[in-house]
Parts: structure tokens; sequence; C-alpha cells
């Protein structure tokens, strides 16, 4: 598996305008990656870039609110929780692809599009950690059932998924997944399937329906509505309806 991103000229930044836009330039470079020798893989849309001489007062910004974290990992799980994130961040449109190949076509003079191998993701835990800090600031599309990570080539959704295969390989990739996540979480101080207050197991959204009748009030009605914001129904929420359901710390 490699990791690489695509980004574009400047002139071709300043065309894009509506989602439909940037829907169009995806499915161009599902293509582009192919003709580079991806066999398929997983593509995730950066709309922003970290400002450079803006880097400093965000780190000291994340040493007071979080246990900062080294490199652009924490100042990104920073700046989420910022209102005025915007003054950090300029818009720069990239794509980076996680994907399979035994070879790769370099990027050649005057190609237009910047396209740059970051490096090969060898073992399992390498995988998630460089999707877990690219996901942790993808851009989302505003709007009701929106995508925001989309599969190509031999990996997309027509060609293949995890029901296809046994329930022997479902069993042992959804244990082996959990196991690397939890790695994750806890090199990152960062609880991700354990709950710090009763230390039981997280459970996915999907199933929240199961368990609304357990809760009353205020907290059945936040469980409800974050169930359809997980599951595309609603948009995502304002910061005043977040605070007003206290989703926010």
């Amino acid at each position: 598996m490699i990791h690489a991103v695509v980004s574009l000229p400047q002139e071709e930044i300043d065309q894009l305008k509506t989602k439909e836009d940037i829907d169009e330039l995806r499915s161009i470079v599902y293509r582009y990656c192919e003709t580079k020798g991806f066999d398929g893989g997983l593509v995730i849309f950066h709309p922003w870039r970290l400002v450079q001489d803006k880097k400093e007062e965000l780190w000291n910004i994340s040493m007071g609110l979080d246990n900062w974290a080294p490199g652009e990992f924490g100042l990104w799980k920073t700046l989420i929780k910022l209102e005025n994130w915007r003054d950090f961040v300029y818009f720069s449109p990239h794509f980076h692809i996680i994907g399979a190949a035994s070879w790769l076509v370099p990027a050649f003079k005057d190609e237009g599009w910047v396209f740059k191998r970051i490096g090969d993701l060898k073992k399992p835990l390498d995988i998630v950690k460089c999707s877990m800090y690219l996901l942790s600031h993808l851009g989302v599309a505003v709007g009701f059932n929106a995508q925001s990570l989309f599969w190509f080539g031999a990996l997309s959704n027509a060609n293949w998924s995890l029901t296809k295969a046994s329930d022997h390989v479902q069993d042992y990739t959804r244990d082996k997944i959990k196991e690397l996540l939890q790695s994750f979480s806890v090199e990152n101080d960062n609880g991700y399937l354990v709950c710090p207050t009763c230390f039981e197991e997280y459970l996915p959204m999907s199933v929240a329906p199961i368990y609304f009748h357990v809760f009353d009030g205020k907290t059945r009605d936040r469980l409800k509505f974050c169930y359809s914001w997980a599951n595309g129904t609603i948009p995502p929420p304002s910061m005043e309806k977040r605070r007003e359901l206290e989703l926010l710390k």
C-alpha cells in the first residue's frame, strides 16, 4: 500500500466554485491515479492547508487545549475546536491516495498536476496511522447523504467490499481493525474503543436505535440527533446547536 498526494496548479484551483466542480475533478483523479500505476484505493479530499506563518501560534494554543502531539496531527486536532479556525488555513485543494500498487510512474516535468509519493505503508498499523491523520481534516460537503470517502479501481464499491469475503475473513478483519485502532488510540492518548467514564466498550453508531429506550430526556435526544447526523439524514450541526445539545466540552 502506498500513500501519495495529487495537488492542483493555482489556475485550476481558481476555477473550483462548487461541490459539483470538485466531484467532477475527483473522477478525473481516479483515472489519473490509474495511469500512475495504482490498481485501486481510497481517495481523501483535503480542501485546506495550514498557513506556515500561523503554525507557531497554533502550537501554543494546542499546548494549552490538548496534550499536544508532535507533528501536524496534533495541530489539526486542536484546530477543529476553534471557532476562528479559518484564520489558520488557506484554500488549497488536494487529494490524498492510499492505494495498492506494485510500482508507480513518477511525476515528470510540466505535467500540470503535482504528483508526490509520500511513502509506503508496509504494516497494518502504518495504514491506520496514515488514514487517521488524513481523516482528521478531510473535506466534508455540506448537504444530506454527501460522501467524504471515495474508493476507485479494483477497490471501488462496485468491484469489492468486505461483505463479499468469507465470514472468517470478515471476522478476522474486524478484530484486527479493532485491535489496531485501540493501539493507535492509546498511543495518541485518545480512548477510542473504551468509554473513559464507565470503561465499557463503545458500540457503533449504526446500532444506536436499539438503545434509545435505555435513555430518557436530553440524553436520548442527543443520541437520536447524533444518530441522524452520523447516517446523513441531517447536515452537520452549527456550533450553536452543538452547544445547545452539549456536544461540545
